[in-house]
């Protein structure tokens, strides 16, 4: 419950809305998949070394774009709360002030892990909010009209909204407008998201991002044709495949960067393994960039309309099935799912997770924790006077004394990857520190190679499984968890550490559920399987609200 961040937004405690969910009935609901017939198909490349700086100016655009708009939101929320708060009166403001006051010492308190603090705080941080939200629920609902034109009315995708207008800006300094388009959809829904949570939408950390694309759109109706995007008749993306495909099969492409008045095109070679469908049309393309440990993917994936959907066909044994989510250790493995189809108990089939998976990813966790504690012995030692004395130029001791005042849990690796650089770059060398990088830079990327195997294999199981229960069975019916209550490891209204321990809040990024629902929904559209939501509190939804899934 973000009140100070936002109080425009009313939001439930825990335990209301635990009372909600058992007085909700049951509802089943249809989920009518569309036709399966949009598909991507992704293929590796390499950019020629003479483009790259042009690619990388693309996408370092649509950063700034993004945190632009980030900003304006960021702004337009701030002057509407501040608006409403004027006319909730001297006490509202009050409150305010008290309780940015009180969310300083909880997240004080969190960060040393003291529960007795947490608890203390927790019922007068509910008491503020219910006696804040009591006195800006009339001035809501009373301005409700002017709340949406004079604020919410500038934040959209429309020709008066001053986010277009900033979207419209950077296509005028070469951002491609097709990227331009994405970028902004997703501030909007960043912006969305956002206000469901209570809070402000958050800026883009470049060193947390690990994906960036650009795009390309095509306005012909259903799309370019396939054959366009071979014959050189387009301007925006041009493809030479080669004579058959294979894995080891390389042709020649180019994808358009910028604008068409500027002409700049990326180019290079790309893996032609699978060809394109007969009759396709391509709706999009987009040029992927991926950071791979300290190294830089690229892709090109073109979003396909198939002229007939997909669909498999199968005989469906049986009429229906009931699917319950959860992550338990079993021998063997994880169970992820129960598949039940009668009222026997005895014939629940069980899916199992294979352990190798989880041993994968929990050693990629103890490399990335031995990495946390060899950086946390070599802070000690990062200063000033142990790199060269005061003749260092003056960045570089500012840097040095900004990472000697802060935590090591507060100090990035990539910072000091950084100070290294700059360090090298002045010429001065620091065998420890360079021994340090070194090392760290060899375990980060055995943990990410490590744990990219380990998700692909678990992609793949989940994929086979989800397509067998498609193919054997008319119907089925599934129970969504809401996994946002096994996240937290703290309640906000009791001020009590979640019933979830450690392991069991691993153990739900483990598995990754949301994956393995994506699967069986795609697989069902591809099968033409009738897939149902049930909502409700059932016996396997009241044992997750209990930590005991």
């Amino acid at each position: 419950m973000q009140i100070v961040d936002n109080f425009l937004n009313e939001t439930r405690s825990d335990a209301n809305q635990g009372k909600a969910a058992a007085a909700q009935p049951w509802v089943i609901q249809a989920r009518v998949a569309g036709p399966a017939d949009i598909v991507v198909y992704e293929y590796g490349v390499r950019l020629d070394t003479n483009c790259r700086a042009a690619a990388t100016e693309q996408i370092d655009k649509a950063r700034r774009l993004y945190n632009m708009l980030i900003g304006s939101i960021r702004t337009v929320h701030g002057q509407m709360n501040a608006w409403v708060l004027e006319r909730a009166g001297p006490r509202a403001q009050v409150l305010h002030d008290q309780l940015a006051a009180l969310e300083h010492e909880i997240a004080t308190a969190r960060t040393a892990a003291d529960g007795e603090i947490l608890r203390q705080l927790a019922p007068r941080r509910i008491a503020l909010g219910t006696e804040l939200n009591a006195l800006l629920r009339p001035v809501r609902q009373a301005h409700r009209p002017d709340i949406r034109s004079l604020f919410f009315s500038r934040v959209g995708n429309t020709t008066v909204t001053l986010t277009y207008r900033l979207r419209c800006q950077a296509v005028e300094d070469g951002l491609g407008w097709a990227t331009a388009n994405a970028v902004l959809d997703s501030a909007l829904l960043a912006w969305k998201k956002s206000l469901d949570l209570g809070r402000a939408p958050k800026f883009a950390v470049g060193d947390r991002k690990h994906q960036d694309s650009l795009s390309l759109q095509f306005t012909i109706k259903n799309g370019l044709p396939a054959e366009r995007v071979f014959d050189g008749s387009n301007m925006e993306v041009h493809l030479t495949p080669p004579a058959a495909a294979d894995r080891r099969a390389y042709g020649q492409f180019r994808f358009r960067l910028g604008l068409a008045r500027d002409g700049v095109y990326a180019t290079g070679t790309w893996q032609y393994h699978r060809p394109l469908p007969t009759g396709a049309h391509v709706s999009g393309a987009g040029l992927i960039r991926r950071r791979v440990a300290d190294k830089d993917r690229w892709t090109l994936q073109l979003v396909l309309r198939l002229e007939v959907p997909i669909h498999i066909e199968c005989e469906h044994p049986v009429d229906l099935a009931a699917v319950h989510f959860g992550w338990a250790a079993v021998e063997g493995g994880r169970r992820v799912a129960t598949i039940a189809r009668s009222a026997d108990p005895a014939a629940v089939q069980t899916l199992v997770m294979p352990a190798s998976i989880e041993t994968d990813l929990t050693h990629c966790a103890s490399l990335q924790r031995q990495r946390a504690l060899a950086k946390t012995a070599l802070l000690p030692h990062l200063r000033a006077p142990a790199i060269g004395g005061v003749d260092l130029p003056v960045p570089v001791r500012i840097e040095l004394d900004s990472i000697a005042a802060l935590p090591a849990q507060r100090v990035a690796i990539a910072r000091i990857y950084r100070l290294q650089k700059a360090l090298a770059d002045t010429g001065r060398r620091w065998a420890r520190l360079d021994t340090w990088v070194r090392e760290d830079r060899k375990q980060w990327q055995a943990a990410v190679m490590l744990a990219r195997r380990a998700r692909g294999r678990r992609r793949d199981f989940y994929r086979c499984a989800a397509l067998d229960l498609a193919r054997q069975h008319r119907a089925v019916v599934m129970e969504p968890l809401d996994l946002m209550a096994a996240s937290r490891a703290f309640i906000e209204s009791t001020g009590r550490w979640s019933v979830f321990s450690h392991h069991a809040r691993a153990g739900r990024v483990v598995v990754a559920i949301y994956e393995l629902e994506q699967a069986i929904r795609w697989a069902c559209a591809r099968c033409g399987t009738a897939i149902f939501e049930l909502k409700g509190l059932t016996t396997s939804t009241w044992l997750f609200a209990q930590g005991s899934v």
